[in-house]
C-alpha cells in the first residue's frame, strides 16, 4: 500500500489514514458476498426482506459508529463498517438458507477467507514495505486458491 500511496495520494496528511485499508478492503468483501447472497429474496418475490435488511444494516452502523469512533477514531468507522457488512452478510444467507436454500460450501469458503484475511494481515503488519515478500504472500495465497480449487478450475485451464 505504501508503495502506490506515494503515486495516488498528493496531500501527506492523507497518509496517516492508510492503516484502515486493510480493514475497509475485508469489509467490502463482505459488502460482496452480501450483494452475491441477496439474489435469493428476488428471486422468491419477498424483496421487502431487503429492506429489512438495509434498515437493520443502517441502524447497525449509527449504532457501531457511536460506540466505536470514540474510542477508535477514524479505525472506528472502518471496523464499524466491517461489522456492519459481515452481520448482513450472515443474516441475508440465514434467510436465504431459510427460503431459497442453496448448497454453498461453507468450509471451503471459510477455509480461503481465513487464509486471505491471514495472509493479509501477515503482509500488512509484518512485511510492510517489503513488496517482494508481499507479493510471495499473494503467490501462496493463489496456489492455495488452486489447490483448493483445482477440480473446479480445470475445465477452464488449458494446458
Amino acid at each position: 500500500i505504501d508503495l502506490l500511496a506515494g503515486l495516488f495520494i498528493r496531500n501527506p496528511i492523507y497518509l496517516e489514514g492508510l492503516f484502515i485499508v486493510p480493514v475497509i478492503l475485508l469489509a467490502n468483501l463482505f459488502s460482496g458476498i452480501y450483494n452475491n447472497l441477496a439474489i435469493w429474496y428476488k428471486l422468491t418475490d419477498r424483496t421487502r426482506f431487503g429492506m429489512y435488511i438495509s434498515i437493520l444494516g443502517a441502524v447497525l452502523t449509527i449504532v457501531c459508529l457511536l460506540v466505536f469512533v470514540p474510542v477508535l477514531g477514524i479505525m472506528g468507522g472502518a471496523v464499524a463498517t466491517l461489522f456492519t457488512y459481515c452481520s448482513m452478510a450472515i443474516i441475508s444467507w440465514y434467510l436465504g438458507h431459510t427460503y431459497y436454500p442453496v448448497p454453498y460450501e461453507l468450509n471451503k469458503i471459510f477455509l480461503l477467507i481465513s487464509i486471505t484475511i491471514f495472509l493479509s494481515a501477515l503482509s500488512f503488519i509484518y512485511f510492510r514495505g517489503h513488496i517482494i515478500i508481499s507479493c510471495l504472500t499473494l503467490c501462496i495465497l493463489g496456489a492455495v486458491v488452486y489447490l483448493v480449487e483445482r477440480k473446479n478450475l480445470h475445465p477452464f485451464i488449458r494446458v
